[in-house]
């Protein structure tokens, strides 16, 4: 996972809504979670690391698109899922 500790910190938040609500939430709720984290910690104002990251994410579906001979989605749920 690229984004290993935003993830689990989308479990932990995930766990602690469950506890509270009457209806839990799909564990894969987590997912949205930690991409909301990554998003938030994109906004310090440099941007230079989220240009690197785009490119190497950019460069990493592509390669999966060749080696697979596939087009993926890059708005997909399920892609978003994969680079989170």
């Amino acid at each position: 996972s690229l984004y290993k500790r935003e993830y689990q910190q989308g479990c932990a938040l995930l766990a602690a809504l469950n506890r509270r609500l009457d209806d839990a939430l799909d564990p894969s709720e987590s997912v949205a979670f930690a991409l909301h984290f990554v998003n938030a910690g994109f906004s310090t104002g440099d941007l230079s690391p989220t240009y690197m990251m785009t490119g190497v994410i950019q460069q990493l579906l592509a390669v999966i698109e060749s080696t697979y001979n596939i087009k993926l989605d890059e708005h997909s749920v399920n892609v978003g899922r994969f680079i989170t």
